[in-house]
């Protein structure tokens, strides 16, 4: 009978699947929104950078169209990768709710897409990275600078 050496295919799978994280991606985790009451506006401030590093963004589904007032608006959801591990030697922690912002991709129009994270998914016999469930809002050719879009959605 073979003895089978999981350490080794654990390595094996984690450096697998680093070679196919071809985007770099920042994860960021936002305080509680706070409201303005002067001007009205609700915003949140970003906590920290939890994460800083390549990634792999996979096929992005949709888009999804919900009607939020008089305006549709277009989500896609998607999956990110990331390693187990950081550059540093710490493991990565995302959470729910936590903003992944893709900092470069293969594809130029991926770039500066920013994504809420749904589920960090865990399971498997041999995990080789995190795996997020995220979504996102997708572009929509109407939007311009007259209408306060940030410049990273115009089409």
């Amino acid at each position: 009978m073979y003895r089978v050496n999981t350490g080794l295919i654990r390595q094996y799978a984690q450096k697998y699947s680093e070679m196919n994280m071809t985007a770099t991606v920042r994860i960021d985790r936002p305080n509680p929104a706070t409201l303005d009451t002067n001007t009205g506006d609700v915003t949140a401030q970003v906590q920290k950078t939890i994460y800083e590093g390549k990634g792999r963004v996979s096929t992005v589904s949709g888009p999804v169209q919900y009607s939020l007032g008089e305006e549709p608006q277009y989500f896609s959801s998607g999956t990110v990768y990331i390693p187990l591990i950081d550059q540093d030697g710490n493991p990565t922690t995302p959470q729910v709710n936590d903003i992944v912002i893709v900092t470069s991709h293969p594809d130029v129009l991926m770039v500066n897409r920013a994504f809420r994270i749904m589920n960090v998914n865990a399971s498997g016999q041999f995990v080789s990275t995190r795996e997020l469930s995220v979504t996102g809002v997708q572009r929509w050719e109407a939007w311009t600078p007259t209408n306060n879009i940030p410049p990273e959605w115009y089409v």
